[in-house]
């Protein structure tokens, strides 16, 4: 049943996400080695839903995401965590280091409750201007992509859409775009200027730590299987819409820790362990974030919302045929 909802209701059309791949590998590898010989990037990940096999049902149009992490050396920054908002901070800028003329580009000095410090700390918004300024150059000086890509601004990301069937005056049907996100590193933490899905960032001064690259390595093929099937319970049960995407990843992230073997053969027990954890996370009133588990994921859902979610996932957990019916929609 699992294997025959991924083969109808996630994959592309295989011919034209294997052109996608294919031309975005060539482009995104313009792009990072022209941002590299400016001093602007470090190296580029692309990351996202679609690109790692996470994405259910076919778009109109197919989105990837891409982390441009910027070349900084992480004994120049400090990291200061904001008590009211985890996973947000801001990266200070230490004194007696003297940044490359290139990362002085994308300081700001910032006061902090009225006063003036004259501390320097790394504004999204300047980083963003430098990645945009590079990028168009990158792609005006490339046979490849002038006439190819537009290159657009959305707030603190870019975004890159590719046409590759362009001629002379006519753009033709856009293929793929890719939403570029200027990220910071330090240490083993990367921190990027888009904010947790539904939340704004306070200032240009606020970051957002990422576990994109983490989550990446932990989820096994079989893993993402069984997250796909509860994506797509969540577009088709509306009681399921109220769960946030991130909370269905982080109990299928748990319980890759709980049982090893994802093998196809396994992967409908898998389902129903899922399930039976999701159920006794809502008894519990907590989904522990998988890296900070000080951190409840359900603090903002109500008490009388958690019941009725956890009856409805017993109900379908003990209810193999409404599953079927539900991912056959």
């Amino acid at each position: 049943m699992l294997q025959d909802f991924d083969n109808r209701h996630v994959q592309y059309e295989s011919k034209t996400m294997e052109r996608t791949m294919s031309i975005n590998s060539v482009y995104m590898s313009i792009v990072e080695q022209h941002l590299k010989q400016c001093a602007i990037c470090d190296h580029v990940e692309m990351i996202g839903s679609v690109y790692e096999g996470l994405a259910t049902d076919e778009a109109d149009s197919i989105q990837f995401e891409a982390l441009i992490t910027m070349p900084i050396s992480g004994s120049d920054i400090e990291v200061i965590k904001m008590s009211d908002k985890p996973f947000y901070v801001w990266l200070k800028f230490l004194h007696g280091a003297e940044p490359s003329p290139v990362f002085d580009r994308v300081l700001n000095y910032w006061s902090f409750f009225g006063s003036w410090l004259g501390e320097r700390y790394l504004d999204s918004k300047k980083t963003v201007d430098l990645i945009f300024k590079g990028m168009e150059k990158c792609i005006f000086e490339s046979k490849h992509l002038n006439g190819k890509v537009k290159l657009n601004r959305k707030g603190a990301v870019l975004q890159m859409e590719v046409y590759p069937d362009s001629w002379l005056l006519s753009w033709g049907s856009r293929l793929y775009s890719v939403d570029i996100i200027p990220a910071y590193t330090v240490g083993q933490e990367v921190y990027e200027s888009r904010p947790i899905r539904g939340d704004k960032m306070p200032d240009t001064m606020t970051w957002h730590r990422s576990f994109a690259l983490q989550e990446r390595q932990k989820l096994c093929e079989g893993a993402k299987m069984v997250l796909r099937v509860l994506k797509a319970l969540r577009k088709r049960e509306s009681d399921f819409g109220n769960f946030t995407s991130y909370q269905l990843k982080t109990v299928v992230l748990h319980e890759t820790d709980a049982n090893e073997d994802w093998s196809e053969l396994m992967l409908g027990k898998r389902l129903a362990d899922v399930l039976a954890r999701l159920e006794r996370c809502l008894a519990a009133r907590n989904i522990p974030h998988y890296f900070s588990p000080e951190i409840n994921l359900l603090s903002k859902m109500p008490p009388y919302a958690m019941d009725y979610l956890g009856d409805r996932i017993r109900h379908l957990r003990t209810n193999e045929d409404e599953i079927v019916r539900l991912l056959k929609i």
